[in-house]
């Protein structure tokens, strides 16, 4: 919260040293589809900015490649002030997954602030026989190949997570790749996944619900 006002506070400043910025809306590019963590952070944040700098924030989101599409549309745009990138953890990893990427993290953008941490939840369909990450560990073991992880992309941050588990346990799982978190829950919640290290707000009214069960978290105390 204290990073966010800062910024706030900057951009509420901007107008004192350049009068004619901001002069028309503004995008805000979301590389990741509607519904997710950084989707709401970003109209949550848009908000804000919109109220501070008198025009409105027009959340686009353009989803895909773990989040490499937005990233080279925002990269690709002109430098004017006018297209921001709502990047999560994946926009710092891609480079390593990705080698041939149609942009650079470091020479295509310029930082502005981070807005929010996110805790990592484990969860799996209620159809898997675990409440605790040792029944997880031991229904796997019994049961190889046959369950699916989903993962929100490549290069996320959950994917990366939900992998060091698997290979610190000696899991036989299947990843399975989709355009972000909201779709990667929904096969979750259909069962064609069974289970998921996810962002805790994609699916923390899920596991609330009782549709979802949740196992851990990532962070060092619970959330």
């Amino acid at each position: 919260m204290k990073r966010l006002a800062i910024l706030l506070l900057l951009l509420c400043a901007a107008p004192v040293f350049a009068q004619t910025w901001p002069a028309k809306p503004i995008r805000m590019v979301v590389a990741f589809p509607p519904g997710g963590s950084t989707d709401l952070a970003a109209r949550a944040l848009g908000e804000k900015l919109a109220s501070a700098l008198g025009q409105p924030i027009v959340v686009d989101n353009k989803p895909g490649a773990s989040g490499n599409i937005g990233a080279e549309f925002v990269a690709r745009s002109a430098p004017d002030g006018y297209t921001l990138l709502m990047a999560a953890t994946s926009f710092a990893t891609s480079p390593a997954f990705f080698p041939k990427l149609g942009w650079d993290p470091v020479k295509d953008f310029a930082p502005v602030s981070l807005v929010a941490t996110v805790p990592i939840i484990v969860v799996v369909h209620p159809g898997v026989a675990a409440k605790t990450p040792a029944e997880l560990v031991a229904f796997s073991k019994a049961n190889p190949g046959r369950l699916n992880m989903a993962s929100p992309g490549a290069a996320t941050l959950t994917r990366l997570a939900g992998e060091m588990f698997k290979q610190a346990a000696g899991l036989d799982w299947v990843t399975v790749h989709y355009k972000g978190g909201p779709p990667a829950v929904q096969d979750l919640l259909a069962g064609n996944a069974h289970v998921m290290f996810a962002n805790i707000s994609d699916v923390i009214s899920l596991v609330k619900s009782g549709r979802l069960r949740a196992l851990a978290v990532t962070t060092a105390t619970r959330s």
